[in-house]
């Protein structure tokens, strides 16, 4: 049993301690003001690394929304918080059709990729021209040490790094927000890229 499969039995009571709530409220709302600047919600969506189910709540009830986690046990959480649909896969070969998906949000997840500045490139392959995408990728800093002893190597990325490689995959920033732990970033795909 992989390491995330374990932690699934835990992970929204230690979501829900003091100091951690208080951030992950900061992010849910950085994530929610970055989906309201998508107009008319592009689908088909997927949220890629949902673990959990934790970030489920920032999406529009009405969206048909296809979760891909390589836990199954986290799926099965997930699918206890929100009727989605769900898929397990691996975020660095996404399970989806290429230009098949009009939103792609991958939350809290790019920070466990060993080459977390390959993700752009994978994320355009799977999303149509035009579409959209929701990610967040963690800051260098302090914070970082204390995660990386829960049991995961954690890569940090720098902002000019991640932004370089946004729009070398193709992408333009449509929105950027900061919390205390992640560089949230809200993406479009050209539609000249295929």
């Amino acid at each position: 049993m992989r390491i995330w499969d374990l932690k699934a039995f835990v992970y929204h009571g230690a979501r829900r301690l003091p100091g951690i709530r208080w951030i992950l409220d900061a992010e849910i709302r950085n994530l929610r003001s970055l989906i309201g600047r998508v107009p008319d919600f592009p689908e088909p969506a997927a949220d890629a690394g949902t673990g959990a189910g934790s970030t489920l709540c920032i999406f529009p009830e009405s969206v048909r929304l296809v979760c891909m986690d390589r836990s199954v046990p986290m799926l099965v959480r997930a699918m206890r918080r929100r009727p989605v649909q769900a898929v397990a896969g691996d975020l660095r070969r996404l399970p989806f059709r290429k230009n098949g998906l009009g939103f792609l949000s991958a939350v809290g997840v790019c920070e466990y990729l060993p080459e977390p500045l390959d993700f752009p490139f994978e994320a355009a392959r799977v999303l149509m021209p035009g579409a959209v995408l929701l990610v967040t990728v963690p800051r260098p800093g302090i914070w970082t040490l204390p995660r990386n002893l829960l049991g995961h190597r954690l890569h940090t990325v720098r902002q000019d790094a991640w932004e370089k490689v946004l729009a070398e995959a193709g992408f333009e920033i449509l929105g950027k927000e900061k919390s205390l732990l992640q560089l949230q970033y809200l993406a479009q795909k050209s539609e000249r890229r295929r």
